[in-house]
């Protein structure tokens, strides 16, 4: 008989059980912010979240300007912002994920800021349908990983920024179906840009890479890139670039590409850059006279479009990678500034890249 009631009754203990789930949930998601963490006056909210990992409540309507500082958070996803919420500043702080949905949906908001901040990972879907004409600054931030689709569906965005920045690795994907007015990364260093990491920004006005320097670019990096009014590609210094960059972000702008620029800067002039030279002799006008073989390294020095005047010959065996350098029109050999040949040894890293990735871009990039 014992056995029976505990049968008849455990479904009962099951939905008791949710039950006060659900409540505990309840309550804790229905906390005041401005009671729980933050001094918040007429419209404006300060917050100081210094010793909490999980902070959990909301921000109620009435909230329009929310400033948190001296934060130290696991993630921003139990926070709930406001409908009328226009301005989020975080300041000086860590956070370990910025979790998807943190900001979806915000419709009134016209500013989100990081500035000092240290985020380890920006997960799929952290800014996704946005109010347009809103703006997402990373300024003095030190991050980790852009996830896939971290920034995706944005349409009619005031501006994406990333200023004075240490990014780890732009994802895949990490950025896909955005329309914005502006897209700026300024003063900043990127270990990894991969594959597609840059995928379908299309309608920009401006897309701008100032004082970069970037180990790895990814052959597809920028991949779909669409009616940009302007690309400017100045101050920067690619240890990589294979020419479909180059060829995407020059055929990104309308018309005859004169709103192309690509000025003031260096790349590290490996076995790679036969191919690059290729594209270079087709589109002169593709690079200024200020790109050049950045020097220590490289097996060349001097402007790109100099040596794009010379053919680039490449023989590799399993241990050495040589270029020579042969003058276009008369076939003598001609040294650039440098010795007519070059030897690089210990290089199987260099050879792999002529193999696997120079011979294919050469064959796409003409």
């Amino acid at each position: 008989m014992n056995k029976v009631l505990f049968r008849l009754m455990s479904p009962f203990k099951g939905i008791v059980s949710i039950t006060l789930c659900l409540f505990t949930l309840s309550a804790a998601m229905s906390k005041d912010l401005c009671d729980h963490g933050c001094k918040c006056v007429l419209e404006t909210a300060q917050c100081q979240f210094t010793n909490f990992k999980n902070v959990t409540g909301f921000f109620p309507n009435v909230i329009v300007n929310i400033k948190i500082s001296s934060f130290k958070l696991n993630d921003l996803g139990p926070i709930k912002f406001g409908n009328s919420t226009e301005t989020i500043s975080f300041h000086n702080g860590e956070v370990s994920t910025l979790t998807p949905l943190a900001f979806r949906g915000l419709r009134s908001v016209r500013l989100i800021e990081f500035l000092g901040a240290n985020i380890q990972t920006i997960q799929s879907d952290a800014f996704s349908d946005i109010a347009s004409h809103a703006s997402i600054n990373f300024i003095d931030c030190i991050i980790g990983i852009i996830g896939p689709e971290a920034f995706h569906h944005l349409r009619g965005l005031r501006e994406i920024r990333f200023e004075h920045s240490l990014i780890s690795v732009i994802s895949s994907f990490a950025f896909r179906d955005i329309q914005a007015h502006s897209f700026n990364i300024t003063d900043t260093e990127i270990t990894n840009l991969q594959n597609f990491s840059l995928h379908s920004l299309y309608d920009l006005e401006v897309f701008e890479f100032n004082n970069l320097v970037v180990d790895i670019v990814s052959s597809s990096a920028f991949e779909n890139l669409r009616n940009i009014s302007r690309v400017k590609l100045t101050n920067c210094h690619f240890k990589t670039l294979p020419c479909l960059v180059l060829k995407g972000l020059r055929e990104a702008t309308p018309g005859n590409h004169d709103t192309f620029q690509f000025t003031k800067s260096q790349i590290d002039c490996d076995c790679s850059v036969a191919a690059f030279m290729e594209y270079i002799r087709a589109h002169p006008n593709s690079v200024a006279d200020t790109v050049e073989c950045s020097r220590g390294n490289a097996l060349f020095n001097g402007s790109l479009k100099t040596l794009s005047t010379h053919e680039l010959k490449s023989k590799c065996s399993n241990s050495t990678c040589v270029l020579e350098v042969e003058d276009a029109s008369t076939s003598s050999m001609q040294g650039v500034g440098v010795d007519t040949a070059r030897s690089v040894t210990n290089s199987h890293v260099l050879v792999a890249m002529l193999q696997g990735i120079s011979m294919v871009s050469w064959y796409f990039c003409k």
